[in-house]
């Protein structure tokens, strides 16, 4: 072996300069198997409730009246269409 680099192998995991690059195993693996379904409800909710968000925005945008359009500097075009997007669009 050379005495700057020890390469080998170690229980299935590669070892170099005394480093494990082991492959991540079981506690982590079963913890990500466990929490993959909250985690997909937990995002299915949060992309509802932006799109709830955008849509509520959007309306209360088309309900400025000209002179608040004014002021934040956009026209009733800008706002016509917005309004029109999908509620799943950005």
């Amino acid at each position: 072996m050379n005495g700057a680099t020890r390469e080998g192998m170690l229980d299935g995991a590669t070892v170099l300069e005394g480093v494990n690059f082991a492959p991540a195993r079981t506690a982590a693996r079963r913890r990500v198997r466990w929490a993959a379904p909250w985690a997909l409800l937990l995002r299915a909710l949060r992309t509802v409730s932006l799109w709830r968000e955008r849509s509520r925005h959007r309306l209360a945008l088309d309900a400025l009246d000209a002179r608040t359009l004014r002021d934040i500097g956009l026209t009733r075009a800008d706002v016509r269409r917005e309004a029109r997007k999908w509620f799943w669009r950005p």
